[in-house]
């Protein structure tokens, strides 16, 4: 009984975290949404950038981002991560693929870009300095020319130093439930001229330098490529986000439910022995 003032506040605790969680979710499964409707406008004009990089391709088979350096020996890992926790597992299983990966190669064979806070404060905690000092971040509501930038760092690594590989570790989005840690390698672009060359149904004429053009075209193309693996990342992120909300809001309704049961068995038996009391005295009377 002397409990009740202990319990009431603990209720209350507990529906104000109802109250946080109830509203992080709606605004994780708004900020899906929107991304989801990124994905749609990307994946078409992508398509369109990679048939006409294709074309230039046929007539550039011998530059230096078709085909992996000979005396290269260093892969370039870009490691995509959040901001903000609150996801989940989502950083726990991206964390864990990433060291098993870097685990298997000397120090000299790798070096490492970071995207989002998490990820630059967990190299930084297990030891392992990153290319960039200062953690790189986006926004959550993502622009392609946010990732500019970042095409022409990586665009100058791969042609001034040894560097055979970029590839990109991310979260990838499935569905709702599902995600899973992949590797996208974007350079070099690894293409068989001759298998693009059967399937091109149509040549461009091109005003201009072929090779200003061609340099234009996989800037766009690398920029378009890192915003696309970065939607479906925060489509990852989003999803893991809403699961997770959704979980301690209805973990916190049931024990808020357990607690309004033990309140008011604690009050009625208050209510009780007050009444017994009062009985008793007026028996004694």
């Amino acid at each position: 009984m002397n409990n009740l003032p202990k319990i009431k506040q603990r209720m209350e605790a507990i529906s104000k975290t109802i109250s946080i969680t109830d509203a992080m979710y709606k605004i994780s499964t708004s900020k899906l949404h929107n991304t989801q409707k990124l994905l749609t406008g990307h994946q078409g004009f992508i398509e369109e950038l990679e048939y006409l990089l294709n074309n230039l391709l046929v007539l550039n088979q011998n530059n230096y981002l078709l085909k992996p350096k000979l005396k290269a020996t260093k892969t370039i890992y870009i490691l995509l991560t959040s901001d903000r926790g609150l996801v989940g597992d989502y950083h726990d299983l991206l964390f864990k693929e990433f060291k098993k990966t870097i685990n298997k190669l000397n120090k000299n064979e790798y070096d490492i870009i970071v995207i989002g806070k998490k990820g630059f404060n967990y190299l930084i905690k297990n030891k392992i300095t990153p290319l960039n000092k200062e953690p790189l971040s986006f926004r959550d509501n993502l622009s392609l020319i946010n990732f500019r930038v970042l095409a022409d760092t990586i665009l100058n690594l791969y042609k001034n130093s040894d560097s055979k590989k970029i590839v990109i570790i991310y979260q990838n989005f499935i569905n709702m439930v599902h995600k899973e840690v992949k590797y996208t390698s974007i350079l070099p672009l690894e293409k068989d001229v001759k298998e693009l060359r059967s399937e091109l149904t149509s040549e461009y004429v091109y005003e201009g330098e072929k090779d200003v053009i061609f340099s234009t075209l996989v800037h766009m193309y690398l920029q378009s490529l890192i915003y696309g693996v970065s939607i479906y990342a925060k489509m990852a992120e989003f999803s893991s986000r809403v699961v997770a909300m959704k979980t301690a809001s209805d973990n916190a309704k049931e024990a808020l439910e357990k607690l309004t049961l033990i309140h008011n068995l604690a009050r009625q038996q208050k209510i009780t022995s007050e009444i017994l009391d009062i009985a008793n005295a007026k028996i004694n009377n």
